[in-house]
């Protein structure tokens, strides 16, 4: 059994690893990621209302959320337990601030922070791949201070290509839009076999109402609960 389980890791970490690869193509051509980005990190300002918080990137990838949160001055920490990941975000870093932090590790087991250490934790498109969400957002809450701001983007339904390229025909034009659609050819092969995960059960979607019980019944106060991105949806709460 235990074999069993070091197997499924090693080809889940495997399976992330590849994607990295074409990862960033989201980032350099795809509209709806760009928005929700600019979404996300725009919330965590109105927040901060000039301060310079200490955020938790939690499933930070290729480090795009980090990078820009850092760039609007907050000190961001992200971890992730794809070693390819994590390469590609450390590739990207300015080392003259020192921020931001990128750590491996596995989102399943303890994180490597003290109580209290931060004043937001995001976490983007991470939380269908957990088995426990329970355990999970404990966690995130043992970590954050109080009061601290969470938002969390998860899948709403299964990913679906075909709305993936409606999405991105309808805010692109001419030969941009081609090129664009070519772009994304390679991370659409991997949205496919994520939602086949979905599909099965493997992994899990979260309806809206479904995102509103898990924040409030771990404990967070939720300020807004929207349809967001491609087929997702967008928690946004507060730890008190």
């Amino acid at each position: 059994m235990h074999g069993t389980i070091i197997k499924m890791k090693s080809l889940e970490r495997f399976f992330w690893n590849q994607y990295a690869k074409s990862y960033d193509n989201l980032l350099r051509h795809y509209r709806p990621y760009q928005d929700l980005l600019q979404e996300v990190c725009g919330h965590i300002d109105s927040y901060a209302k000039g301060r310079s918080l200490r955020i938790l990137d939690v499933g930070c990838g290729t480090g795009n959320y980090s990078m820009e949160l850092s760039r609007r001055g907050h000190r961001v920490v992200g971890i992730d337990f794809s070693p390819s990941m994590l390469k590609r975000a450390e590739q990207k870093r300015d080392g003259g601030s020192g921020w931001p932090q990128f750590i491996f590790n596995d989102l399943n087991k303890t994180l490597p922070f003290m109580d209290d250490s931060f004043d937001a934790v995001i976490c983007i498109n991470v939380l269908y791949t957990i088995p426990d969400y329970e355990q999970f957002i404990e966690e995130l809450s043992r970590v954050a201070r109080r009061p601290s701001l969470i938002i969390m983007v998860n899948s709403k339904k299964p990913l679906s290509l075909r709305t993936a390229i409606k999405h991105q025909w309808n805010v692109t034009k001419g030969m941009q839009r081609l090129y664009a659609l070519y772009s994304l050819a390679t991370v659409g092969i991997w949205n496919i076999l994520i939602s086949r995960r979905q599909r099965t059960g493997a992994y899990r979607p979260t309806s809206t109402e479904e995102m509103k019980r898990l924040l409030l019944s771990n404990g967070v106060w939720p300020i807004r609960i929207f349809e967001t991105y491609v087929d997702g949806v967008l928690g946004m709460g507060w730890w008190k």
